[in-house]
C-alpha cells in the first residue's frame, strides 16, 4: 500500500507539470483541443493525490507502523478521531493535505468557470498546477510520507498530548485550507497579466477565491486562539508567537485585498494594488510555512527543522520575481482612468484602511523576524515581548475600528462635512456618553473606556445603516419591515455580509479589550475544605482525585463555586500525565458566560493533598468566539451573492468554443 501511495505522488508530480505546460501552451496558441485535453489532467492530478491521501489515512487507521510517519504520530491507544487528525499532525502529512487541497480547489475552479473569464481559466489553472507540482516535488524528493522503517515497532510514539484536543481536528485543516485557497487569488491575478486583459470581469473570480481563503483563515485563526485558551493552561488566547503571527499576517493582507477588489470593481483603477496584494498574500502563506517548518525562529507550534527550508525560499523567490517582473512589464495596462476622489469619500476611507492594514502587517512581520534581523546585525537574537505588539498594534486596530464606523455611513461620492457630521452625530453622542459613564462610574482604564466607546460608535453606524436600507425598501415597495429585511438581504448580500463581518470584528474587539483590561487573577494554595474569594465568587477546594488508564494518569481537583451563597457550579481542573510524554498536560476548568469566564488552573499539589491554583476572572472572552462565528457567517453571506454575468466585449479576447462551456 505504501508503494502505491508513493507511486501516485510521483505520477501526480509529472502529470501536474505536463498539465500546466499544456494548459499554458494550448491557450497561448489558441489550440482549444489541447486546452480541453489538458483540463482533464487537472482532474487526473486530483485523483492521484486523493488516492495517495487515502492510502496514508488507511495506514494511520490500521496502525501500519512500517511507515515512519505512522509510527511517529500514532499509537494503538489513540481513538479514531485523533488517528485521522494525525494525517496533518506531521510535516509530510500536512504538506500532503496542502497539496491535496490545491488540487481539489483547482478541480472546483475548472468546474466553477464562467463564460466571461474562460480565456483566463487555462492560465489560472496552469499557475495552480505548477504550485501543486511544487508541493508534490517536496513530497516525492524531500519529505516522503511513505518512507519505511527498517525495523517495525510494536507500537508508535503517539500524538503529542497537547495535540489530543478537538482543536486538532479542526484548526490545522482550516488554516491549511486558507493557505491553499490563497493560490487562486494569486492565479487569477497572474492570468489577466499574462492575457493582457484590461477589463474587470476577472475580479468576480478573484473576489470569490479571496473570500473563500479569507473565511478559512478566519476560522483557522479563531479556532487556534480558542485551542490555546482551553488547552495550554496559561489563561490567554493569543501570545504573539511567531507561528501565530505568520497565520495572522496573511489574514490581514487578504482582508486588505478584499477591500481593494471592492474599490476596483466599484470605481475602476486600483489594479496594481489588487494584483500586488494577491501576490503578497500568497507568498506570505509560503513564508508562514517556512517559519513553521524550519528552526529559524523558536515556537511551541513549529516543527523541527524539516529540510525543506531552501526549497521554500527558492519557491518564494520565484513567486515574487516572476510575478513582479510581469507586473512591471504590464504597468501601462494597469493604469486606471479613475479621477481623484474627494477627501471625504468612502473610496479614500477604504484606501486609508488598506494602508493601515499593510502598515500593521509590516510591523508584525518585522517584529516577528526581529530575532533573525538582530542575529545578522550583531550575532544575538532579540525577541520582542507580547507587550510590544499590544502597545503598537492595539492603537492601529482602534483606528481601523473608527474608520469602519465612518466608512459605513459615508458615500462613494463627495460628502459634505456637515452632512457627514449629521449622519455620525447619533453614534458619536452614544459613544461619548458610554465612554464618560465608564470613566466616572467604574475603575476601568482610560484606554479601555475609549476602546469600548469606539466599538460602540462603529456598531451604531452599522445598525443605523441597516435601518436606513430596510426603511428605504419598505417605503419604496410598501413592504412590512420583516419582508423588507428579507428582500434587502437577498438583493444586497455582499453589503449585509460585510456588515455582519464588521460586527464580528467589533465583538472580537470587545472580547479582547474586556479580557485584557478587566481580568483579575489570584494564585492560592488550599487544603481540602478551604475556600478563597475572587470578585463575586467563592471557591472551595473539596478534594483531590486521581485515576489511571492504559495510557494516562490523571490528577484532578474538585472545586465548588458559590456566588451569593449559592453553589452554582463544580469545576474539575486537572493534570494529565501521558505514558509517552514526560510533560503533563494541563486541563483547565472554565465556567463560561456571556459576561465573563471563571478560569481555574491546577498548578500543583503536595503529599498532604494541599493544592496550588491559579484562578482568573476574564470578562467578555466568550464574545471573541461569538465574533468569530459572525466572521464566518458574514463571509458566507457575501460569498452567496448572486452571480452577475456581463456580456463579453471585444477587449476581453476570444475564449474557448462552446463545447468548453458545458
Amino acid at each position: 500500500m505504501a508503494d502505491i501511495g508513493y507511486i501516485t505522488l510521483v505520477l501526480g508530480f509529472f502529470v501536474s507539470i505536463c498539465t500546466a505546460v499544456a494548459l499554458f501552451w494550448g491557450q497561448m496558441r489558441q489550440n482549444w483541443k489541447l486546452t480541453a485535453t489538458a483540463q482533464i489532467g487537472v482532474f487526473a492530478v486530483f485523483g492521484l493525490v486523493s488516492l495517495s491521501s487515502i492510502v496514508l489515512i488507511y495506514a494511520l487507521m490500521t496502525h501500519d507502523f512500517q511507515l515512519e510517519y505512522v509510527a511517529s504520530y500514532t499509537s494503538r491507544g489513540m481513538s479514531w478521531p485523533y488517528l485521522f487528525s494525525a494525517f496533518w499532525a506531521g510535516n509530510a502529512g500536512s504538506l500532503l493535505l496542502w497539496g491535496w487541497l490545491v488540487t481539489f480547489f483547482t478541480a472546483v475552479m475548472v468546474l466553477w468557470r464562467r463564460k466571461s473569464t474562460k480565456e483566463l481559466l487555462p492560465y489560472a489553472s496552469s499557475v495552480a498546477m505548477l504550485i501543486s507540482a511544487f508541493f508534490l516535488l517536496l513530497l516525492v524528493f524531500i519529505v516522503n510520507p511513505f518512507a519505511k522503517l527498517s525495523v517495525v515497532p510494536a507500537d508508535g510514539n503517539g500524538l503529542n498530548p497537547l495535540l489530543q484536543n478537538p482543536g486538532m481536528i479542526f484548526h490545522p485543516p482550516a488554516l491549511l485550507a486558507g493557505f491553499a485557497a490563497l493560490t487562486f487569488p494569486f492565479a487569477f491575478a497572474m492570468a489577466p497579466l499574462i492575457a493582457k486583459r484590461k477589463d474587470r470581469d476577472w475580479l468576480v473570480d478573484l473576489r470569490r477565491w479571496t473570500l473563500i481563503a479569507w473565511i478559512f483563515l478566519s476560522i483557522g485563526n479563531v479556532l487556534g486562539a480558542w485551542w490555546a485558551y482551553v488547552e495550554l493552561g496559561w489563561g490567554g488566547y493569543w501570545g504573539w508567537d511567531p507561528v501565530e503571527n505568520m497565520s495572522f499576517i496573511p489574514w490581514v493582507v487578504t482582508t486588505a485585498l478584499l477591500h481593494s477588489i471592492i474599490l476596483q470593481r466599484t470605481k475602476g483603477g486600483n489594479r496594481t494594488w489588487t494584483i500586488g496584494l494577491a501576490i503578497v498574500a500568497f507568498n506570505l502563506a509560503i513564508l508562514a510555512t517556512f517559519i513553521t517548518r524550519t528552526d529559524v525562529l523558536s515556537s511551541v507550534h513549529a516543527f523541527n527543522n524539516t529540510g525543506i527550508g531552501p526549497a521554500l525560499l527558492g519557491f518564494i523567490a520565484l513567486c515574487l520575481i516572476i510575478p513582479l517582473a510581469l507586473l512591471f512589464s504590464r504597468r501601462n495596462l494597469l493604469k486606471g482612468d479613475r479621477k481623484p476622489s474627494p477627501i471625504l469619500s468612502k473610496e479614500n476611507g477604504f484606501q486609508a484602511i488598506n494602508i493601515i492594514f499593510i502598515v500593521a502587517s509590516a510591523i508584525v512581520l518585522i517584529a516577528t523576524l526581529a530575532p533573525l534581523i538582530t542575529q545578522l546585525a550583531n550575532g544575538s537574537k532579540a525577541n520582542l515581548s507580547p507587550s510590544f505588539y499590544n502597545i503598537v498594534i492595539g492603537p492601529i486596530f482602534l483606528v481601523i475600528i473608527l474608520l469602519i464606523g465612518i466608512c459605513t455611513l459615508i458615500g462613494w461620492r463627495h460628502e459634505a462635512a456637515l452632512t457627514l457630521l449629521r449622519r455620525l452625530g447619533l453614534p458619536l453622542i452614544i459613544a461619548f456618553i458610554l465612554g464618560i459613564t465608564l470613566v466616572l462610574t467604574t475603575s476601568i482604564a482610560g484606554w479601555a473606556a475609549v476602546s469600548f466607546a469606539l466599538c460602540t460608535f462603529a456598531a451604531c453606524t452599522i445598525l443605523i445603516e441597516s435601518y436606513r436600507m430596510i426603511k428605504a425598501r419598505s417605503q419604496a415597495r410598501g413592504e412590512n419591515p420583516i419582508k423588507a429585511l428579507a428582500g434587502s438581504l437577498s438583493g444586497s448580500r455582499v453589503r449585509y455580509g460585510a456588515m455582519v463581518v464588521h460586527l464580528g470584528i467589533l465583538l472580537i474587539a470587545v472580547g479582547v479589550i474586556g479580557s485584557s483590561a478587566l481580568t483579575t487573577q489570584k494564585n492560592v494554595s488550599l487544603s481540602p475544605g478551604q475556600s478563597t474569594n475572587l470578585n463575586q465568587y467563592t471557591l472551595t477546594y473539596d478534594e483531590l482525585q486521581s485515576r489511571s488508564t492504559s495510557s494516562t494518569y490523571d490528577v484532578r481537583a474538585i472545586v465548588s463555586v458559590q456566588n451569593g451563597g449559592q453553589v452554582i457550579d463544580q469545576l474539575t481542573p486537572e493534570k494529565v500525565f501521558y505514558i509517552t510524554s514526560s510533560q503533563p498536560v494541563t486541563q483547565v476548568a472554565i465556567r463560561s458566560t456571556l459576561r465573563e469566564d471563571l478560569y481555574v488552573i491546577l498548578a500543583g499539589w503536595s503529599n498532604n493533598n494541599t493544592a496550588q491554583f491559579t484562578i482568573m476572572v476574564r470578562p467578555a472572552v466568550k464574545w471573541i468566539w461569538i465574533g468569530g462565528g459572525f466572521l464566518m457567517f458574514g463571509g458566507l453571506i457575501a460569498l452567496w451573492s448572486p452571480r452577475r454575468e456581463k456580456p463579453e466585449t471585444p477587449e476581453s479576447g476570444k475564449g474557448l468554443p462552446n463545447q468548453m462551456d458545458t
